[in-house]
């Protein structure tokens, strides 16, 4: 029997900002990093390095997963973590120290040993959460050997620095980037008396005085820190023009929530970063999660929180503290405060009530298990790794001491019934339901109605941008009746946009006396998305094409491909292509260039217009741009922006001609049906997995072939990546909730089945 799952024809989907999708940083998956050192002494050479502070590293040759790579530099990283009595100290790797090398982009790599995290879950587990909220770090496991013996189990964590702040935030990477972590030193008599810590108090306009708080990862940007500074503490009107609010909203929602102390939230007030965007404002990334989950303890200068104080500690803490602008602004602010809330529930509801980051710890621990027993430098025993998930354990801590780490579900547990048994749990939340575009694609300009169900909703708002490289605007809907919003007073609110010229991205706020809610749960990291309508529409594209197609020449070079959607021939003669949009007629078609209707055309995108056919004036970036269409009058007819691009991976528009633009296998000069689409192989009845209904918008049901071995991971992820839903399934048939996912396309991928099954989720 053939199954055929059939995609609706229609463009909008939910999309997260990212798309990170490397195996280097795949959480199920144990990496292998073998270091060979020339030198015996080693260790010695890597301490003394590590004493002088200058950053000296040992020369290596590293082995990662089988591929080797010559002259790395590797050194000694860490404070704490780093003077524990055990050979096994937290490690940076540099593979470009010498030569121009790196794995799968990665040129920097950093190993943790796990320091006051016995259950060795707390980083992995912090961060897998925190991405469904925010951009963060990717991070999971590598067995590490040195000169052919098995050194220890370390978490590998990927590193903070330009490459990821180009990659995740599409900006120049050499804008201002600053570490909330420096090394304490005096300030100058002349500045005024300070917390300490990276508080982003305003200490008035001497640079001086912020080099005591702040580490410069980027050449210039102190002014742009002090006015942020200046907008958090003094002139809040200012905030949304210096920050992304949102971004800072969720980085605090997180630190309360997972008691993470050793943050911004707690009394060092630090390890986070700050990268301001090309659009102006900057955007927070979290740091260093291995005392998350009650880790750390030490919430101000008074007595350490005891695990009592921790489970209820009030997601209000701190927030009157003079130290602590940021958290008087988001939680003192009504506005702010609301969405705050908002986004605490969400984060509890999807996480922690439902019990999903246990259950993800406990599989994590069960992959890693063996390589901890065999450990031969381990910090902690393994009954220690395996209790702590659970319940409290006794370690030995800095100095010497005994302390105490909390459990994973001890602190969690207790904390989600706390949670939800304070008043802002017990407060009636505005609910949003189906919403509806007047269009699912629109020429650049044209004027776009929205409109949207609500229950409890005194006030709406359409949350949109045009980009991802911008922040998101607010605009008010209405229900009066006269928005294109049914009856006034009816629960339905309604607003105007115009469609910008790469599309629209858009996402839902709805408030009332007491709360606030948005759609998606989880915005505006995710998002919903409209595309541009055009008789000739960029269709398909390749920013890093390294053996799926050649041209004529041989050469695997970029790639677009145009699409005909009318049913006749178009002369392009005349019309532009380009990658800029303040010069939209970069490159323009020669004499003679023509699409068939409903047909396909390839122009190569290489910079060299001497070879044969159409080849335009400009390359692609791989780490990310924008693409523009234009006619013979410069007039804009199509344009995609797009961030960081798999190798030999398409970015393409789904359903073909008229979709929003999603990362898919190639196919190249036809119809993307093919990828937007899967068919599962000929089998029998008892072979077939059976999925239904789909479309889905609520339960989804499912039918296992005869055979299937029990349990078996599933795994639900959008088509940019992110990860929504992961479960162990143990019985032949069954249901998903699928109600809570925004609507879009989704993967399913299940254990030992080599291809994913595409679903539509759909709430119109």
């Amino acid at each position: 029997m053939k199954v055929r799952l059939i995609l609706l024809s229609c463009a909008l989907f939910v999309l997260p900002f990212s798309a990170q999708a490397q195996s280097f940083y795949e959480l199920e998956t144990i990496q292998v990093i073998e270091l060979e050192f020339a030198e015996s002494n080693w260790q010695d050479i890597l301490a003394q390095y590590h004493a002088a502070g200058n950053g000296e590293r040992l020369l290596a040759t590293a082995v990662i997963n089988g591929i080797t790579f010559d002259s790395v530099g590797v050194r000694y990283k860490g404070n704490s973590s780093y003077n524990v009595p055990s050979e096994k100290k937290p490690l940076n790797i540099k593979l470009d120290y010498v030569l121009n090398q790196d794995y799968e982009g990665y040129s920097s790599i950093k190993l943790n040993n796990g320091f006051k995290d016995p259950s060795l879950c707390r980083e992995t587990i912090g961060y897998w959460v925190l991405r469904h909220f925010m951009e963060a770090p990717q991070a999971n496991y590598a067995r590490v050997y040195v000169n052919g013996a098995y050194f220890g189990l370390y978490t590998s964590v990927e590193s903070v620095n330009k490459s990821f702040a180009e990659r995740r935030f599409e900006s120049d990477k050499d804008n201002p980037f600053f570490k909330g972590d420096a090394e304490p030193a005096p300030p100058p008599p002349s500045c005024p008396p300070a917390q300490p810590g990276a508080t982003l108090n305003y200490l008035g306009d001497e640079q001086a005085c912020y080099e005591t708080h702040y580490e410069i990862e980027s050449d210039t940007g102190w002014n742009e820190l002090i006015q942020l500074c200046y907008a958090i503490e003094a002139e809040h009107s200012l905030a949304p023009m210096r920050m992304e609010t949102d971004r800072f909203l969720w980085m605090s929602v997180f630190n309360s929530l997972t008691v993470n102390l050793d943050s911004y939230l707690g009394s060092i007030t630090h390890n986070y970063y700050l990268f301001r965007r090309d659009n102006g404002r900057f955007v927070p990334v979290i740091w260093d999660l291995n005392e998350c989950f009650g880790g750390f303890n030490q919430l101000s200068s008074g007595m350490p929180l005891s695990i009592s104080d921790m489970q209820q500690l009030s997601p209000d803490a701190n927030k009157d503290l003079p130290g602590k602008p940021l958290l008087d602004l988001l939680l003192n602010e009504q506005r702010y405060r609301k969405m705050y809330y908002a986004h605490y529930r969400a984060m509890l509801e999807h996480f922690f009530t439902n019990g999903a980051y246990l259950a993800k710890a406990e599989e994590l621990q069960a992959l890693i298990s063996q390589a901890v027993q065999d450990d031969p430098n381990a910090l902690y025993s393994f009954s220690d790794f395996e209790d702590n998930l659970y319940q409290s354990v006794n370690i030995t801590g800095p100095g010497g001491n005994p302390f105490s780490i909390v459990g994973l579900h001890e602190l969690m547990d207790a904390r989600t019934s706390y949670l939800q048994s304070t008043p802002e749990w017990q407060v009636t939340a505005p609910q949003l339901g189906n919403f509806q575009p007047s269009a699912y694609a629109a020429m650049p300009g044209e004027q776009l109605w929205i409109s949207i169900e609500t229950q409890e909703a005194d006030s709406c708002w359409l949350l949109y941008r045009y980009s991802s490289a911008e922040d998101f605007s607010m605009l008010s809907m209405y229900d009066d009746g006269n928005h294109q919003d049914g009856a006034a007073g009816d629960g339905i609110f309604g607003t105007s946009v115009n469609m910008g010229n790469t599309g629209l991205q858009f996402a839902f706020y709805g408030e009332n006396a007491e709360a606030g809610t948005f759609l998606p749960y989880n915005a505006t990291f995710a998002y919903y998305e409209l595309g541009i309508a055009s008789d000739i529409a960029i269709n398909e594209l390749m920013a890093s094409n390294t053996t799926t197609q050649a041209d004529q020449d041989g050469e695997f070079d970029d790639w677009v491909e145009l699409y005909n959607n009318t049913s006749q021939l178009v002369s392009l003669e005349g019309y532009h292509l380009s990658d800029d949009e303040s010069d939209l007629q970069k490159w323009t078609f020669p004499a003679g260039a023509q699409i068939e209707a409903q047909g396909y055309l390839i122009v190569w995108l290489d910079k060299d217009e001497t070879q044969q056919g159409l080849h335009a004036n400009f390359k692609l970036s791989a780490d990310g741009e924008a693409l523009f269409l234009s006619d013979p009058d410069g007039n804009l007819l199509d344009g995609v922006q797009f961030g960081a691009q798999l190798t030999d991976y398409a970015y393409a528009r789904c359903p073909n001609g008229s979709g929003s633009f999603s990362i898919l296998s190639p196919t190249f000069q036809a119809s993307n049906e093919t990828a937007c689409l899967t068919d599962t192989r000929e089998a029998s009845e008892e072979e077939a997995w059976q999925f239904y209904p789909n479309p889905v918008s609520g339960s989804l049901y499912w039918q296992a072939p005869q055979g299937a071995q029990y349990p078996l991971k599933i795994r639900l992820s959008d088509l940019q990546g992110k990860l929504w839903l992961e479960q162990t399934i143990n019985a032949a048939e069954g249901s998903l909730p699928m109600q809570d996912l925004p609507t879009g396309m989704y993967l399913l991928f299940i254990e030992g089945k080599r291809e994913p099954v595409k679903l539509v989720v759909l709430k119109l």
